[in-house]
């Protein structure tokens, strides 16, 4: 679906006095997060986002990519599909240059540091 909302709602993250009412201590973490400014998301932040981050988004956690093949790199990481596979053990990887530190690390005599 390529229609773009007029604003993106989010989930409210309860304040720290929130939190502190119900016996609950969120820590450093929520003590940053509250002291961050926050802006809802609108239509123009959203495209000015996109602008800068570029317009591939990951379906499992978000992350934007500009170019389609770091944005399938990417994917890989998720779904664990494995291209390359070595020819002396077991071990698969998700890049051939994965593949090329393996076999110099565990089937040759150089040291890498």
């Amino acid at each position: 679906c390529n229609s773009t909302p007029t604003h993106l709602a989010f989930e409210k993250v309860p304040s720290r006095t929130e939190a502190q009412k119900d016996g609950v201590d969120l820590g450093a973490f929520q003590q940053v997060l509250d002291s961050l400014q926050k802006r809802q998301l609108t239509v123009r932040l959203f495209e000015k986002i996109r602008k800068v981050y570029g317009d591939l988004e990951c379906g499992y956690c978000g992350k934007l990519y500009w170019y389609q093949v770091h944005y399938d790199l990417h994917i890989r990481t998720h779904t664990r599909e494995h291209l390359y596979y070595c020819a002396q053990c077991s071990y698969s990887s998700i890049t051939k240059n994965c593949l090329k530190r393996h076999v110099l690390q565990k089937h040759s005599n150089i040291q890498l540091r």
